[in-house]
């Protein structure tokens, strides 16, 4: 399984938008998909799909913050 993190990651190299299945829309860099990656980053995720423009996941697991 995949992390948040990872997801980003994936859009950071590929200059792509993350969208978090209802959740965010946005480009890798904006600063609410930032402070959202932040604060969720170890969170385990599914991509349900990928394309040249976007990476779209879901989040299937919530990891306890500390």
């Amino acid at each position: 399984m995949q992390t948040l993190n990872e997801a980003h990651e994936r859009c950071v190299n590929g200059d792509r938008k993350l969208q978090i299945h209802g959740v965010l829309n946005g480009y890798w860099y904006e600063d609410h998909v930032l402070e959202y990656v932040r604060e969720h980053g170890n969170d385990d995720i599914w991509i349900t799909d990928e394309t040249d423009e976007m990476v779209t996941v879901v989040i299937v697991h919530q990891k306890e913050r500390r």
